[in-house]
């Protein structure tokens, strides 16, 4: 059973492959597009599976997806930005808005609590091994989660901010800057922060 065992994971890429099938289906990533911006979901479909072939450390897979922009600055205050680590961290908080996202809803107030719904409810099927998205209107009736925990666990994604990375423009609902990249290391800002020079420039 051992020598089995050790080949079975010797095979990384068959592992990564069925693992994908899994995990794909807990980042709501089969919605073909609906939802998440097309570039986010290819980057934290590419973090998965690198995730999985690198055989990452479950607790760190985890908290990368819940909380990757701490673990990102944790990363950056210990080792500067060398390596590409404290990106990847970033990239896997995408697994927070892989849910359908409608830009123009009849509703705001609603669709804003829905998708937070969405956020708690798949955190709890995924990581807890449970649906604590019941709780949103009564205490669970068959596990120990009240309402009163499903609000507290809300209330910690609600305070967080979605950054699309996109410039404001005609028919953009969601503008916003990324991660604020360092001039004097000769990168490019992000787009909220270019002169309306640069931005025309760039559009050319």
């Amino acid at each position: 059973r051992a020598r089995l065992v050790q080949a079975l994971l010797a095979r990384d890429v068959d592992y990564a492959d069925h693992w994908m099938v899994f995990w794909n289906d807990l980042l709501r990533n089969d919605y073909a597009g609906t939802g998440y911006i097309d570039g986010g979901r290819k980057q934290i479909t590419n973090w998965l599976y690198l995730s999985l072939l690198t055989n990452k450390p479950y607790d760190r897979f985890i908290r990368e997806q819940i909380a990757g922009d701490e673990v990102a600055s944790s990363l950056l205050e210990k080792g500067g930005r060398a390596g590409d680590a404290w990106k990847d961290a970033v990239v896997a908080t995408g697994f927070l808005r892989m849910g359908v996202h409608d830009d123009e809803p009849d509703d705001k107030i609603q669709a804003e609590y829905d998708e937070l719904d969405d956020i708690v409810g798949t955190t709890g099927a995924a990581f807890l091994g449970m649906t604590v998205a019941c709780a949103r209107c009564h205490d669970h009736k068959f596990d120990p989660f009240t309402q009163r925990d499903y609000y507290a666990l809300a209330g910690i994604f609600m305070s967080s901010e979605t950054l699309y990375g996109t410039y404001s423009q005609l028919q953009n609902a969601n503008p916003g800057t990324l991660i604020e990249l360092d001039r004097s290391a000769d990168q490019v800002a992000a787009l909220a922060k270019l002169s309306p020079g640069e931005v025309s420039q760039l559009k050319q």
